[in-house]
This record gives C-alpha cells, structure tokens and sequence, in this order.
C-alpha cells in the first residue's frame, strides 16, 4: 500500500490562484492617446476617450496606467476612468501588479485567517497566473500571527519561511 506523505503531514495548501480575479483584466495605456506617444494635446485627448465603447469594459477589471515616461496631468487619468466606470467591475489606477495586490489585499479582508492557528501552511508557488511577490508577502505576514510553520513552494520543493517559537 502507497503512503502520501504529504497528505499525511497535516501541511494545508493555499493557492492564491483560487483567489485570481474571474472577471477579464484590461490594461488602457495613456501611451496609446499620446501624440506621437510623447504629448497629451488636451483636444486630440478627449476626442480620443470620448470615443471609447464602454461596452468594450463591460464587467471587466481595468487598470489605467501609463508606460511612458511623458508628463500627464493627473485630470487625463480621471477622465479615463470616469468614461469607463459606469459598466466596468472595477477600476484601478496603477499597473496590473498593483491592481493585483490591491485586489488581493480586499480578499485577504474576507478571511479569517484564525483558522489556522497553530496550522502548518503551505503558500503554493509556481501557478499559471500571475501573482506577483507582493501578494505572496502580504499573504504571508497575515498567516504569521496564526500558523505553526508556514512555507512556499510545492510540497516536493517547500521552501520553510516561518517556524513558531
């Protein structure tokens, strides 16, 4: 008879994956209203985003950033986010990281992490999603109060991260 020796450490898996966002990320780049993708010309601006189908967000995640190093007044972002917030799921300021942390930090709000006190808990690592480092840490230093020990990785390759006095 085989034996699962990971089954049997009493080592509780959290795979931030199960907390990703269902709903389509879209990224709107200032860059891309940008003349010559340098200059925000305040006309050729609100043409441009008075043209845009909101329906295109419908229910969707979206992140307004810029990716530039061009000088934009901070108006042009609100503009943006006031053409497409009506139909929108959310609307963030910032790039896909910080949307995700920011995203990941309101789910962290929604669990008790009590639950696993004095549990051993494995942080999974090397998902398909993007999860950046940001929210492994954050995860992290909620699930420090609570476990016995707490790793990363995959149960064959656990890194230790934390051990109870």
């Amino acid at each position: 008879m085989l034996t699962n020796k990971i089954e049997e450490s009493g080592i509780i898996t959290i795979n931030l994956e199960d907390y990703y966002p269902k709903a389509e990320i879209c990224i709107i780049n200032i860059k891309d209203f940008l003349y010559q993708g340098l200059v925000l010309q305040e006309k050729n601006f609100r043409e441009q985003v008075a043209q845009i189908d909101p329906t295109k967000y419908l229910q969707k995640h979206v992140c307004i950033n810029n990716t530039i190093e061009a000088i934009v007044p901070i108006w042009a972002y609100m503009l943006l986010r006031l053409q497409v917030e009506d139909v929108a799921k959310s609307v963030w300021v910032g790039n896909l990281d910080t949307f995700l942390f920011d995203y990941y930090q309101k789910e962290a709000e929604k669990i008790d992490f009590t639950t696993y006190t004095q549990a051993r808990v494995m942080l999974k690592g090397c998902g398909k999603k993007q999860v950046p480092p940001t929210v492994y840490a954050l995860w992290a230093s909620k699930l420090k109060p609570e476990v016995k020990s707490l790793f990363f990785g995959e149960a064959c390759a656990a890194v230790p991260l934390y051990k109870a006095k």
